[in-house]
């Protein structure tokens, strides 16, 4: 005759079971904090690399901006000497 496992023999089985996808949920909470984490970084990363590189072209574009503003100066002033002489 086959004995039938007790009633607190079923609920500790269901019990272990229970912990044993405890301790898997809770790995694999671990593995994808761990996982945002460096996703986190690498966003980071990026980012300052953006910011760097948005830097280096804005100074680029002031830099030819003063070079516009100089020549249309002397171009004006050009202008200006040019209307005087040839007016008068």
């Amino acid at each position: 005759m086959t004995r039938q496992p007790s009633e607190r023999t079923r609920f500790e089985v269901l019990l272990e079971a229970v912990r044993a996808d405890q301790r898997t949920l809770a790995e694999g909470h671990s593995l994808l904090d761990a996982k945002i984490d460096r996703l986190i970084q690498q966003m980071n990363e990026q980012f300052a690399m953006a910011n760097q590189q948005l830097v280096a072209v804005t100074q680029c574009i002031t830099q030819r901006i003063g070079g516009v503003e100089t020549a249309v100066l002397d171009l004006s002033q050009r202008l200006t000497v040019h209307e005087r002489v040839h007016h008068n």
